[in-house]
């Protein structure tokens, strides 16, 4: 085939009539998709391995295909087989549900597609993510000297703020020797074991090694306790270790818990340590008055991580990390390259490039979208929707405290824990693994029925069924409705399953 230069045939390429025409049909699918969420099941009741199913392993087609007839049958695909984090009764892991505005902020930012790397290529996208992270800061009552970036989801902010507490707190030059030169004492990370499990990749990735973590003890709700916290301290400073980073929950993902942060705040002053705050889901609550107290001290850690795909109701991907010392980022991640070098002019109080602030250099247009949820809903807004949810998560808590055959478990944030209990089995020992058995089937029918899609987690070494409320459009007739489902089946699950032993 010979080139003509003037007139390339492209297969991806589409007119500007082809776009708009399929534009308009995925629009009103979408729209009409999402205005019959709530009579949608949240899930398929289905094998995990349907769509692969359907899909085939069949080879990569060796001609093309029409693009609307693709796009047709790959939209109905995934209509028909997803689990729906926006619908009103998700409430598994902590997905916010997506604003449509923000799905369509993400379709004006991939259609620019623009690289959100240098001030000099994307200087209006960079604008709009220094913007979004400043009002993110102002959100949850920060400082005016915070700031930072926007990254992939939480586990990317905190690698990214611990990394820079590594290289501002080591006694040697990391750049150079590395995170464990021959004879240097061990660097000592310290957390409770509500930890997300980034900081057990974070150890690994930088070579630090699992032996850099000191699990600290925490009391019965799951928070660190600050005493045993400076005992861990102590006794690695006794060995000859390096002491250097202490990370604090602003809400566990497992049941909400917020650690003591005032008085970790304090050990960090005193002992001269790094205070990371991994608050990807609970941080955004702070802006709101039925927040635990301990989230008013953010104010003193040294970096945040926080989630805007959590609370802020933005759609996947947006995380964001955010420093006292902002500078530190650049310190950490600068390396001169001749490919990247800019020679051009410009005003002076321009920051450093975002490629140079992160893990990143191919950086996707995340503030968009970020933005304008932001800009829309403004404070007043988010402080109404996410105190709504909290409210949501207590009224649950206290409506199954109040209901036979169910018990309330813990509460914390907008997470209720709970689980089925026949006040017979309560307080046998000899019931509790056939109670763990009993709660796991229930979830299970419950996710597989589609009314609900809650998760499981752990309290006091008792399973529960975790209902985490991130979700503008979860009301209470919803949780009503779990209440009576969770009920009634787990009445019917207990009389067909119980064994001769327990009744």
């Amino acid at each position: 085939m010979v080139l003509d230069p003037d007139h390339r045939d492209a297969p991806l390429d589409l007119s500007p009539e082809e776009f708009r025409e399929l534009g308009y049909r995925v629009v009103d699918r979408i729209a009409n998709h999402i205005g019959s969420l709530r009579d949608l099941p949240v899930g398929p009741n289905e094998p995990v391995t349907t769509v692969r199913d359907l899909l085939g392993a069949v080879p990569l087609p060796s001609e093309s295909s029409p693009p609307g007839a693709v796009l047709d049958e790959a939209m109905s695909m995934v209509l028909a087989h997803s689990v729906f984090t926006s619908h009103p009764r998700f409430w598994a892991f902590i997905t916010g549900s997506a604003s449509p505005l923000g799905a369509l902020g993400d379709l004006v930012a991939a259609s620019i597609n623009i690289n959100v790397a240098s001030w000099n290529t994307a200087g209006g996208a960079s604008a709009f993510e220094a913007q979004a992270v400043r009002w993110i800061a102002d959100l949850i009552n920060l400082g005016p000297t915070y700031s930072g970036l926007l990254v992939s989801g939480g586990t990317a902010a905190n690698l990214v703020a611990f990394i820079t507490a590594l290289h501002a707190k080591a006694t040697w030059d990391v750049r150079q020797e590395g995170a464990r030169p021959v004879g240097r004492p061990v660097m000592k990370v310290y957390a409770s074991r509500e930890a997300h499990p980034w900081l057990g990749r974070a150890v690994d990735i930088t070579g630090l090694g699992l032996q850099a973590l000191h699990w600290v003890e925490a009391d019965e709700h799951a928070r660190m306790i600050p005493r045993a916290l400076r005992a861990a301290i102590a006794e690695d400073r006794e060995a000859g270790n390096l002491p250097f980073l202490i990370v604090g929950s602003g809400g566990t993902v497992s049941l909400g818990m917020v650690d003591p942060l005032g008085a970790l705040a304090e050990v960090a002053r005193e002992e001269k340590l790094w205070l990371h705050v991994d608050a990807a889901y609970g941080g955004f609550a702070a802006c709101s008055p039925e927040a635990p107290d301990e989230l008013r001290e953010l104010v003193h850690a040294d970096s945040i991580a926080v989630d805007p795909h959590k609370w802020l109701y933005v759609p996947l991907e947006c995380g964001c990390v955010l420093l006292k010392e902002p500078a530190l980022l650049n310190r950490t991640f600068t390396y001169d390259s001749a490919f990247f070098r800019y020679t051009g002019s410009g005003p002076q109080d321009i920051p450093a490039p975002y490629r140079e602030q992160g893990l990143q250099n191919s950086r996707a247009f995340r503030a968009f979208k970020l933005w304008l949820c932001l800009k829309t809903a403004g404070r007043r807004g988010y402080e109404q929707m996410i105190s709504d949810d909290i409210r949501l998560a207590r009224r649950l808590y206290t409506a199954i405290a109040e209901t036979s055959h169910l018990e309330a478990m813990s509460c914390a944030l907008s997470t209720t824990v709970f689980r089925y209990l026949p006040p017979e089995l309560a307080g046998r020992a000899e019931a509790s693994a056939y109670l763990e058995t009993l709660n796991l089937e229930l979830l299970r029918q419950l996710q597989l029925d589609g009314y609900a899609y809650p998760s499981a987690t752990k309290m006091k070494g008792s399973t529960g069924i975790r209902v985490c409320i991130v979700n503008f459009r979860t009301q209470w007739s919803d949780l009503e409705g779990l209440i009576e489902w969770c009920t009634r089946r787990g009445h019917a699950l207990d009389q067909a399953t119980r064994p001769d032993t327990l009744r």
